[in-house]
Order: C-alpha cells, then sequence, then structure tokens
C-alpha cells in the first residue's frame, strides 16, 4: 500500500533527529510538492547517510521507481543493517517485484532489528506484519517453482510429442515391401 506523499514526508520528518530536521524540511517541502528531482537533489546533501537513503526511498518509491528505491534501501543498509524501516522498506519493494528469495532476506533483517526494539508493542505490531510479508514472499516462492515445475513438464511433453511425431514420419517414409503378386 502506498502512502500519500504528504502522509510519507511528514512521517519522515517526525521520526528524524531535531538536527536532521531542519536538513531534511527542504526535502520534505519538494517531496510534498511532487517535485521528485528537487527532492532527490535534497535528500543528496543530507548530513545523515542513513536518512538520505530513506529519502532516497521515499522518493524513488513515490515516483515508481522501484529499482532505484531498493537500490536506495540497500545503500542505507549497508549503513545500518538493522534500520527498521529500511529492512521492512526493502522487502515491500522485493516483494513488489516479484523477489521472494530477496523478500526473505531482508524480513531476516527486519526481524533482527525488531528484536532490538526495546518498544514492546512496537515489535509486536511489525512482528504481525513481518509475518505477512513472510507469508507473501513464501507464496511467490511457491508460484515459482510451481512455475518452473510446469516448464520442465511442458519441455518434456514437448519433446515426447516431437520425437513420436519422428517416429511416425519415418514409419511412413519407410519403402513397404509388396508382395508378390502372380
Amino acid at each position: 500500500m502506498r502512502a500519500s506523499p504528504l502522509v510519507a514526508s511528514a512521517l519522515a520528518l517526525a521520526l528524524c533527529a531535531p538536527t536532521a530536521r531542519a536538513q531534511a524540511e527542504g526535502v520534505a517541502e519538494a517531496f510534498a510538492e511532487g517535485r521528485y528531482d528537487l527532492a532527490l537533489e535534497a535528500a543528496e546533501g543530507l548530513s545523515d547517510p542513513v536518512l538520505a537513503a530513506e529519502w532516497r526511498f521515499q522518493v524513488l518509491h513515490a515516483a515508481g521507481d522501484l529499482s532505484g528505491a531498493l537500490a536506495a534501501a540497500r545503500a542505507g543498509l549497508v549503513l545500518a543493517p538493522q534500520h527498521p524501516r529500511l529492512t521492512q522498506n526493502a522487502a515491500n519493494v522485493a516483494l513488489t517485484l516479484g523477489e521472494g528469495e530477496l523478500a526473505l532476506q531482508f524480513c531476516d533483517g527486519w526481524q533482527r532489528a525488531l528484536e532490538a526494539t526495546g518498544d514492546e508493542a512496537q515489535r509486536a505490531a511489525g512482528l504481525e506484519r513481518l509475518a505477512r510479508y513472510r507469508a507473501n514472499a513464501n507464496e511467490l516462492l511457491a508460484l515459482d517453482a510451481a512455475a518452473r515445475s510446469a516448464t520442465t513438464r511442458a519441455r518434456v511433453t514437448a519433446l515426447a510429442l516431437l520425437a513420436a511425431a519422428l517416429v511416425a514420419l519415418w514409419r511412413l517414409a519407410r519403402p513397404v515391401a509388396v508382395p508378390n503378386a502372380r
């Protein structure tokens, strides 16, 4: 589910430290106005690289660049591997892109981030969402496995039909012995 740009920017600003909040206001303003180009430019100027990665993710995600958003989340996770929002966002985008295995990897990181959280209510709510993400990722993996299996069966069937057709053509092409009629 996509949040509106205003909701996403307000959330991101609320979660900023006071010093970073002042820097992020320029990003939030451009983001709220739908000026994603300016928002990305302003995000690059943030002194906190993890906050910059969060903003890049938000802007790219809102702009519809899911691959770019995933790359931004990954860049942030290199710096802060147990960042709960970045791991959740990365898992979300991986699911949207149909990457079940990758989504499960991000879910593992998200779980570690949640386990490190001191807020029990936040942890419980996060674990509930995490369970849904894992279920969706496992469903994607099951669908992928079923598709691979169906493809294998289709190939085997096509090869069997081809072999049967070749045998039939070979039999039709053989000379037929005509009995001696006297």
